[in-house]
């Protein structure tokens, strides 16, 4: 099987590709898209430039992909100008990814939403995955209509489509930072770059039945906005963090085991 990860070289990109290199590079093939033609990895064999605004670049990006993992979007949640910094990439894009994806014949677009597509909900209210959006940014908006073109390419043109509502991702290295944080709402949105990586391949290996689904991109944090159960019981998802732990560990130091 080949997949085509988009957007390769951002953040979440990168702690995938290390991810995928130590525990699932036996499971698949990963060709990776990126945009900027500076970009280098000598770790992996097919590197392709692509523009998701361009339907030539993607058709020629997807040659004989089977699936797609699409984390390429403007990421600014804080974006307010959406003609110019949303529209072409999150929304023209997104389409442009699902179509060129349907024509080349893969079997599964894993759509990258945001856990922005519910954060208008009061933050004492867990979202499950049959609760309407509710986007509190306009970027929040553009993750809503992608996981609308993954309820159409599923049920209209037979392509199996999982969209991930993403939390606060935090790379390994970035774990103090976070807990350090003023923001108190920070940790119950949390998803570590080792669960985030497990989740997406589990989005990739998931049995070809799974049509059309939702799920929340958190670790096992403790108090969670969203719930993570129909990851784990749709995918076998494990999360192995907890990020209110890593705050324990920071205050306390690590636990010593005797």
């Amino acid at each position: 099987m080949r997949v085509l990860l988009t957007g390769a070289s951002g953040t979440i990109g990168s702690g995938f590709r290390d991810e995928y290199l130590r525990r699932y590079r036996a499971s698949y093939d990963l060709r990776l898209g990126v945009h900027s033609p500076g970009f280098e990895d000598n770790r992996f064999k097919e590197i392709v430039r692509l523009d998701v605004e361009n339907r030539a670049s993607l058709s020629a990006a997807l040659d004989g992909v089977d699936v797609v993992v699409h984390l390429a979007a403007n990421p600014d949640w804080e974006a307010e100008d959406f003609k110019n910094e949303l529209l072409g990439p999150n929304i023209v894009g997104a389409y442009h990814l699902f179509e060129a994806a349907r024509v080349a014949g893969c079997r599964r677009v894993v759509y990258a939403s945001s856990v922005h597509a519910i954060m208008g909900y009061p933050v004492d209210f867990q979202v499950h995955e049959h609760d309407p959006a509710r986007p509190d940014t306009l970027y929040g908006v553009t993750k809503v209509f992608g996981e609308a073109l993954c309820s159409s390419f599923a049920y209209v043109h037979g392509m199996s489509c999982i969209a991930v509502r993403i939390g606060a991702y935090v790379p390994d290295d970035e774990k103090t930072s976070v807990v350090e944080s003023d923001n108190p709402q920070l940790l119950d949105i949390v998803i570590s770059q080792r669960d985030m990586a497990q989740l997406l391949h589990r989005c990739v290996v998931a049995p070809d039945d799974v049509r059309y689904a939702i799920v929340a991109g958190l670790s096992d944090n403790r108090f969670k906005r969203m719930s993570i159960e129909r990851a784990k019981s749709l995918l076998g998802y494990e999360p192995q963090d907890d990020a209110f732990e890593w705050s324990r560990e920071v205050e306390l130091g690590p636990e010593v085991k005797v």
